[in-house]
């Protein structure tokens, strides 16, 4: 079978990231550029906003984090994380909907380098400093409208444990010491047999049938699409030729993940 690849961009398949593809990276001011082409990337800032909503006598502080998902730090002491012009961190970390980099082989692949690739997780570790009261802390997660819509239509969806952390009325797990971490992670819907689509388009599956066929059943034409009306979703746009999609695209949409400290009633009378 012949194989459409990163580099491909001219070609009637999806490349470079269409297969989930075109590594949307938010930034402060929004979605950076979608890059479709094969010598370009983006660099991103962090692509979520965090915003913090508390009770006066609660402190809580975000920490900067390295790659590896360790604290980053300046002597002993933690990195604090950035924040905008709206007083909301901006995360170092970020999402990527890109093909998955351990994906070498079939009509989509990854050709991108060692840093690339999908990464539907976002990390936040804090510390709440002591109050001398009792509090929880929960999460709530604003979605870009775009994002939202590809989740109705099952493209994409929020991970059970991300459903679960989001549903919790007794809130985040709080260490000892204050610290906490709140994972928020994205995964990919049932349009996709929740598979990043570079793999889906790839793979067998038992429930494919003639009349509804699924993975390495789909055609090309009905595969690119299928892709392009996931792209049309994500920008709001619609383009029915690979060909006539910018080398670069942004528009506006702010992930937002509100963390919200509240001092707990104890029934005690002062």
């Amino acid at each position: 079978m012949k194989k459409y690849t990163r580099r491909h961009y001219n070609k009637k398949l999806l490349a470079l990231g269409l297969s989930a593809f075109m590594g949307i990276g938010l930034i402060s001011t929004g979605f950076a550029a979608w890059v479709m082409s094969k010598d370009e990337q983006v660099e991103s800032n962090g692509n979520v906003n965090v915003a913090i909503m508390k009770d006066s006598s609660i402190n809580i502080k975000l920490w900067a984090l390295n790659p590896d998902g360790s604290i980053r730090k300046e002597g002993d002491n933690n990195v604090e994380l950035g924040k905008d012009g709206d007083n909301k961190y901006i995360l170092t970390d970020t999402f990527n909907f890109d093909a998955d980099k351990n994906d070498k082989t079939g009509r989509m692949r990854y050709e991108g380098d060692a840093n690339g690739g999908e990464d539907l997780t976002v990390t936040i570790k804090g510390v709440i400093e002591e109050t001398g009261i009792p509090y929880k802390l929960k999460a709530e997660l604003v979605l870009p409208a775009t994002i939202q819509d590809a989740i109705n239509q099952g493209y994409l969806k929020l991970s059970t444990a991300t459903e679960e952390l989001l549903a919790n009325d007794d809130g985040i797990d709080i260490a000892d010491d204050g610290s906490f971490t709140v994972v928020i992670q994205l995964a990919w819907g049932d349009k996709f047999q929740g598979d990043n689509p570079s793999v889906y388009y790839d793979n067998v599956y038992p429930e494919s049938t003639t009349e509804n066929p699924l993975g390495k059943d789909v055609d090309n034409t009905t595969m690119q699409k299928q892709m392009l009306k996931f792209w049309g979703i994500l920008t709001g746009e619609t383009i029915t030729k690979i060909e006539d999609i910018p080398t670069d695209y942004s528009f506006d949409g702010q992930f937002t993940i509100k963390l919200i400290a509240t001092a707990l009633d104890t029934g005690t009378n002062n």
